[in-house]
């Protein structure tokens, strides 16, 4: 998530968001799919860049549906595909079983509060803007117990990248 990044550079026709971040809320099963600097190409002249969209979510245990798992979801290449068709073209991996709670938080600098859900591409949500931070609180089972984790991450790069700016 710390690699998380906005771009204005696409065809003035365009309208699919190449870049985004899109954090929706469903009490605590939410889901995030963002941009990010963060794929590792691992084939020697793979067409393949370290751009990716990366998703996670939670969803049912295939074989056993009375389990619910976090996963992660990750194309090769920005491809401006909206978060629900992403299921359709890349595979998902289980990155943590049996999870009662994925709650996500973004905050918003200009109000100073915590908001549920961040929205990139939709007008009237955040348009355009990251959050400065999120928080993630992920709730596992543990025998009859559920451990909570909670962290914040600083989204590092706040400013979009435009590489039209000093052209002239």
């Amino acid at each position: 998530l710390s690699m998380t990044y906005l771009s204005f550079n696409r065809p003035l026709d365009e309208v699919r968001h190449y870049t985004l971040l899109d954090g929706r809320d469903s009490f605590e099963s939410d889901s995030i799919t963002f941009s990010a600097f963060a794929h590792l190409r691992v084939r020697k002249d793979a067409n393949e860049s370290d751009q990716s969209v990366i998703q996670y979510f939670l969803d049912q245990d295939p074989e056993d549906k009375s389990r619910t798992h976090l996963y992660r979801r990750e194309s090769r290449r920005l491809t401006g595909d909206i978060p629900e068709d992403m299921e359709r073209f890349f595979p998902a991996y289980v990155i943590v079983e049996d999870v009662v709670a994925f709650d996500l938080k973004y905050w918003n600098n200009q109000e100073q509060e915590w908001l549920d859900e961040w929205r990139t591409n939709k007008i009237d949500f955040q348009p355009d803007r990251l959050p400065e931070r999120i928080k993630i609180k992920l709730g596992v089972q543990d025998g009859d117990d559920v451990v909570y984790f909670t962290t914040q991450v600083v989204l590092m790069m706040q400013e979009k990248i435009d590489l039209s700016k000093g052209q002239q």
